[in-house]
């Protein structure tokens, strides 16, 4: 593990770190432009209602992209575990 002071500061992990704050950041944002709103929403039900059913839209589209990639790259993973195998043999 290292530790440097100044502008250029390395530490092991440290990427993992730089993702988590940066995700933290964004839905710090997003959490305080949702509570801005929020008041103007609760008087008005029916556009409260339609913003949430957009939001999780997007959600559920987002979560059923990644999890068609993901079964896309286990098949080629697969593909290339058995082509290395045939051409070990």
């Amino acid at each position: 593990m290292s530790f440097e002071i100044g502008l250029d500061c390395r530490i092991k992990g440290g990427d993992k770190l730089k993702e988590f704050i940066g995700t933290f950041v964004f839905c710090l944002i997003i959490s305080w432009i949702l509570a801005f709103f929020i008041v103007f929403f609760l008087e008005h039900i029916y556009i409260s209602a339609t913003v949430f059913a957009f939001i999780l839209a997007l959600l559920i589209t987002i979560f059923i992209k990644q999890e068609s990639r993901i079964e896309e790259l286990e098949k080629n993973v697969t593909k290339l575990l058995n082509n290395q195998q045939d051409s070990e043999e």
